[in-house]
């Protein structure tokens, strides 16, 4: 994937001045595997391994678009998808929404109704305080790391999007530098106090026997 999408991204490096590069359709066909995921969920498997050949996809082209600091859609979200063979996204017989309303056990949950969520619900930089010199993320052991060359002429924070359904509610944050940070919801923000490289590293937050890891 890196190789593919670095020999897309250098047409737009080429042109003068630049110009930035958004993968516009990027997916798993989830009836992949002789349909062997929806066939598993009819049987009752709710185990997030069941999407394992489509998460595994996911993470690897994200971790390509992470590295290359590329700009991407999924293809694709359809509301009516169905598992029938004959309908999928009612396109072409094409099966490949990261949402069916068959894999919907309770509409109260906003993650029921998802496919191979672990695959493409990851952390990212939404918006640096500065420039955005790298950010990826360890998708087998649920860390991320982002560095950012400050510059504190912008007063607006850096915003990083942590998924709950990866860190959970208190996940474990460490800055390189003096920051101001606040987490609330899934959005993290930090501030920092002056210019530099500013290292960010995320992980879940870790217990032991119901206490608090130190």
């Amino acid at each position: 994937y890196s190789e593919e999408l670095a020999a897309l991204k250098g047409i737009g490096d080429r042109l003068p001045g630049r110009a930035p590069t958004l993968i516009g359709e990027c997916g798993f066909p989830m009836d992949m595997n002789h349909r062997a995921a929806l066939d598993n969920y009819a049987s009752g498997m709710r185990d997030p391994a069941n999407w394992h050949s489509q998460t595994a996809g996911f993470a690897a082209m994200f971790d390509a678009i992470d590295e290359l600091q590329l700009s991407a859609t999924i293809w694709n979200y359809t509301a009516s998808n169905s598992n029938d063979a004959m309908v999928g996204d009612g396109w072409n017989q094409e099966d490949l929404s990261i949402f069916s309303p068959d894999q919907q056990d309770d509409p109260r949950d906003p993650d029921s109704g998802g496919r191979a969520i672990l695959g493409f619900c990851r952390p990212w930089v939404r918006r640096a305080q500065g420039r955005l010199i790298r950010h990826s993320y360890d998708h087998d052991n649920g860390s991320f790391e982002a560095e950012i060359a400050i510059d504190t002429a912008i007063e607006a924070p850096s915003e990083i999007y942590l998924p709950k359904l990866v860190f959970g509610e208190n996940p474990d944050v460490h800055v390189d530098r003096q920051c101001e940070k606040e987490l609330e919801g899934q959005l993290l923000t930090i501030s920092a106090c002056d210019d530099g490289r500013l290292t960010i590293e995320v992980k879940k937050h870790e217990t032991v026997a119901g206490r608090d890891a130190r």
